[in-house]
């Protein structure tokens, strides 16, 4: 059965070759995402962030919903906390991750209307 890093998971004898061979890559990224939004939040409090919300996470996408005076700073959290990834995986997980990690933030009142932040 297929096994994610930081945590286990039961697969399933109906899956194809290929869906088990792509699981644990997405697992992992899954377990990736979920550490990347609790040290994101764990930051974004520190810096005194307190009306920034996290709504949801959509695939590898973070949606918040912050007023426009925590825009930029929370943005440049976000972005931070990916290029941290490979020593916070290290750190929480045991495993290195050898490639960088980054992200772009946009921001804006709907999807429709975003514009990319500068970070």
């Amino acid at each position: 059965f297929p096994v994610t890093i930081g945590q286990k998971r039961g697969g399933y004898q109906d899956y194809s070759v290929a869906k088990i061979y792509n699981y644990s890559i997405q697992g992992t990224s899954g377990d990736i995402i979920e550490l990347a939004m609790v040290i994101a939040n764990k930051w974004r409090m520190k810096a005194g962030l307190v009306k920034s919300l996290p709504v949801m996470v959509v695939h590898d996408s973070y949606v918040w919903d912050c007023p426009e005076d925590e825009v930029q700073p929370l943005a440049e959290i976000i972005i931070q906390t990916f290029r941290d990834i490979p020593q916070l995986t290290q750190k929480y997980f045991g495993f290195e991750i050898n490639c960088p990690i980054t992200g772009e933030a946009d921001a804006g009142l709907s999807w429709g209307h975003m514009t990319q932040l500068t970070i």
